[in-house]
């Protein structure tokens, strides 16, 4: 007798037609849903950037970044690369008494999150912050893009900070936290 069951089906399915991905993102609670997908899209390089956006036919005035006009509109680039960027990390790593390093990828950014010290609780706040950051950046750079506000590094790291810490408060039990 032979059983049939639509899980295997679908597993075999799943193999064939797709690659497997080696996605690091961590889903927290704490972290707003738009923001966690927001980095899941980021870390397989699937965000509207102006290189990607060109690639696809759209024409893009410059693929250059708007921020700091040394370097092109590509996801490493704008949300861990940018000068702006990277000050502002350094701004938030010295916060949180974490020694800066250049990352290569938004992968590894992400990576070295999930796997940063050994308190669980702690880490899930410092995935929250480093959530934060990139979605901060993101908007900094739409903000820059879009309505030409030029950002500041350490106005967009007391932002990061404001919006993780009311996360923290609203979306998670902040007492546990400490």
């Amino acid at each position: 007798m032979v059983f049939f069951r639509v899980c295997d089906l679908r597993a075999l399915i799943d193999s064939k037609l797709t690659t497997p991905i080696n996605n690091p993102t961590v889903w927290l609670h704490l972290v707003p849903i738009k923001c966690i997908s927001f980095v899941w899209r980021a870390c397989m390089g699937r965000i509207p950037t102006a290189v990607a956006l060109s690639r696809r036919g759209i024409n893009m005035s410059s693929i250059s970044c708007q921020m700091c006009s040394s370097g092109v509109d590509i996801v490493d680039h704008i949300l861990l690369d940018c000068p702006i960027a990277f000050d502002s990390l350094s701004w938030i790593f010295n916060w949180c008494n974490v020694s800066i390093q250049r990352f290569l990828s938004i992968s590894d950014f992400v990576n070295f999150a999930a796997s940063w010290g050994n308190c669980p609780k702690k880490r899930k706040i410092f995935i929250a912050i480093c959530y934060g950051f990139l979605w901060c950046m993101w908007k900094a750079r739409n903000d820059v893009w879009f309505n030409k506000i030029q950002v500041n590094s350490s106005k967009l790291a007391d932002n990061v900070i404001s919006m993780v810490f009311s996360w923290l408060k609203y979306r998670g039990n902040f007492e546990n936290y400490r």
